[in-house]
């Protein structure tokens, strides 16, 4: 037989080694202390399975034609985004399976938008523009730790596909036995992520 600490404060009152109004304070006092969001490696496993449920996603609006070209593909795109940051914030953090689904329609939609956009004006350096200005988008509007993470992920790769494409380099000179000294793009956009990542 389990025994609950509201039998142990009754107990207590009823022997009269406590107050009653100690059973309100505790309750006061412990109402915050459950946390229903599940632990870090149930998230770490149902992240794993949003990523195989987008390219799933991903397949069936292909292979049905939704998505067959590259307007089409960031029209549905910006549905999928603004439909999975609806869901997520309405989304109570015991509904597991909301929160997912609204995970993997999110990174269904950032994809169909980065590579509509790519094909539309076949500059990756457009691409990651837009896919780096979705992720600044949606990290503050998407109150996930692992939509966050995967936004800033997808922000830190579009930057420095960005930054690639656009072959963005500076000539400081020559510095005695190191030869030439050249600053690349892609080595500041590198720069600055592990700067906001320490």
């Amino acid at each position: 037989m389990r025994i609950g600490i509201a039998d142990v404060l009754n107990a207590l009152v009823a022997e009269g080694l406590a107050p009653p109004e100690c059973i309100g304070r505790a309750r006061v006092a412990l109402e915050g202390a459950v946390d229903p969001s599940p632990p870090w490696f149930a998230r770490a496993i149902a992240g794993f399975g949003a990523w195989i449920a987008t390219g799933c996603l991903l397949g069936f609006l292909v292979v049905t034609k939704i998505v067959d070209g590259d307007t089409s593909a960031i029209i549905v795109g910006v549905i999928f985004v603004v439909a999975a940051v609806f869901l997520r914030r309405t989304a109570e953090a015991e509904e597991e399976f909301k929160r997912q689904l609204a995970f993997a329609g999110s990174l269904a939609g950032q994809v169909l938008v980065t590579v509509g956009v790519l094909e539309q004006g076949r500059s990756a350096a457009l691409a990651g523009v837009v896919a780096l200005a979705m992720s600044a988008l949606l990290i503050p509007l998407v109150p996930d730790q692992a939509h966050r993470f995967m936004s800033g992920l997808i922000g830190s790769i579009a930057a420095l596909a960005a930054m690639a494409d656009l072959r963005v380099a500076w000539d400081l000179g020559e510095l005695g036995p190191l030869g030439t000294i050249v600053v690349r793009g892609t080595d500041l956009a590198a720069l600055a992520i592990v700067a906001l990542i320490a």
